[in-house]
């Protein structure tokens, strides 16, 4: 319905634009509370009850604070930017719109930018580095999306020296940069999502086949973790980049948010992870002692039970049943009699001796 009021001389297409960079700042605001309940339950699974923090979960710890002051920096900025658009300057000649693109390049604007730009590269770097830990970093499977993150974040500098050279986001030179950064970005998110993925299900392969069909559960809920977790940063990426990609005012909308799903997709991966659900090197570490286990002799698959958390190590699954780890060299290897048609050995349980007598004998 058309309004009598509305402002003059400003054409549909204008008011279009206005109304779609305020929906953005109400559609990121949405998205930051979200990213702060995590947060806050985040730093709560730290320092919660008094708990002892590792130098490994210090540097998690410091990290995701990292990533959240940037998302609120981020936020901090784009709110004083909207405030000064349609509040302290809104007689600016040409409308809100206007004022959105000349001013743009500077000031706050370029404060949002920059947190933005450097929340990515935490973020790839994050799921760049979970990459080498699970494929326990081999130099040929990491040219590809090493290559890609360099390159996401040499675009991501252009884009930023375009916007200010040019005068704005909409620019040509930095439209250009902006389309070679964000499909860098969220094809390295795509692209290291199914490797991970992958290799988990290998192991998952490898852990039913030697334990049984009931293990292996914990890797489908971590390629489940995964899988959501890059989605909710590529899926909404992907959207953007084509709103942006074809000049819609529609990436007004879901640019101001596209930082903080980033965020939100980080800290449910470190939330999972210090919860004992994600894959940790710990993980490696317990799944390796399982297989080595079993093939020892030491366990069966029926003593490890599948409700365990993913990130429990076999010593701490041993030690929750009152059991002493079992080790190679309290293994005793088979002696063969003389008939072929049976073997002797001795149980690891109470040392005895057992012979085993085949029912074709």
């Amino acid at each position: 319905m058309s309004s009598i009021y509305r402002p003059p001389g400003e054409s549909s297409s204008t008011l279009w634009q206005e109304r779609s960079n305020l929906d953005g700042i109400f559609v990121m605001a949405v998205a930051y509370g979200c990213l702060l309940i995590i947060f806050l339950y985040c730093a709560r699974l730290f320092l919660g009850e008094q708990k002892q923090l590792s130098r490994k979960e210090w540097s998690l710890f410091v990290y995701t604070s990292l990533v959240f002051t940037l998302a609120t920096l981020f936020v901090g900025f784009q709110l004083k930017f909207t405030q000064m658009t349609f509040i302290d300057d809104r007689a600016y000649p040409g409308g809100p719109a206007a004022f959105n693109i000349d001013y743009y390049p500077y000031g706050v604007s370029l404060g949002a930018n920059c947190s933005f730009v450097i929340l990515n590269w935490l973020a790839d770097g994050l799921l760049l580095y979970r990459y080498v830990m699970i494929w326990s970093f081999t130099y040929p499977m990491l040219i590809l999306p090493g290559s890609m993150y360099v390159g996401s974040i040499v675009t991501s500098i252009c884009l930023l020296v375009s916007i200010e050279r040019t005068g704005g986001f909409w620019g040509k030179e930095a439209v250009k940069f902006g389309i070679a950064y964000w499909t860098l970005s969220i094809s390295l998110n795509i692209i290291i999502t199914v490797l991970i993925v992958a290799r988990l299900i290998l192991r998952r392969k490898r852990m039913r086949s030697a334990l049984g069909d009931e293990h292996g559960h914990m890797y489908t809920s971590i390629s489940a973790m995964l899988i959501e977790s890059a989605a909710l940063y590529s899926v909404w990426g992907l959207v953007f980049l084509i709103t942006y990609a074809k000049n819609s005012a529609f990436n007004n909308i879901l640019l101001p948010a596209l930082g903080q799903v980033q965020a939100i997709a980080t800290m449910l991966i470190i939330t999972r992870v210090v919860e004992g659900r994600g894959w940790s090197r710990d993980t490696s570490a317990g799944v390796a002692e399982r297989l080595r286990q079993f093939r020892f002799g030491t366990g069966t698959a029926e003593s490890i039970s599948k409700d365990q958390p993913s990130g429990a190590t076999l010593t701490e699954l041993r030690s929750r049943e009152g059991k002493d780890i079992a080790k190679p060299e309290d293994y005793h290897p088979p002696t063969f009699n003389t008939k072929p048609d049976s073997i002797t050995g001795y149980d690891n349980d109470d040392d005895e001796q057992r012979t085993i007598v085949y029912r074709n004998a």
